[in-house]
């Protein structure tokens, strides 16, 4: 099933996420504390488990043989 959202609603959404970018990280992490009741991740942890995650692609793509093109 699509959705077909209005013209409106779309910029509503769309007007709410460019204002995310102007936050602080102080208020983002109070939104992230009401929306999903839990502490938001540290920056720090997101970039370590992106470069985990990243770590063990490149290793499952050396070991099955393939190579990696940019």
């Amino acid at each position: 099933m699509k959705r077909n959202p209005s013209e409106s609603g779309t910029k509503n959404l769309a007007d709410e996420l460019a204002e995310l970018g102007g936050l602080n990280a102080t208020v983002l992490r109070q939104r992230w504390r009401v929306l999903y009741r839990t502490e938001a991740p540290s920056y720090r942890d997101g970039i370590a488990e992106f470069a985990a995650g990243l770590a063990k692609a490149t290793d499952a793509k050396r070991s099955s043989g393939s190579r990696m093109s940019c």
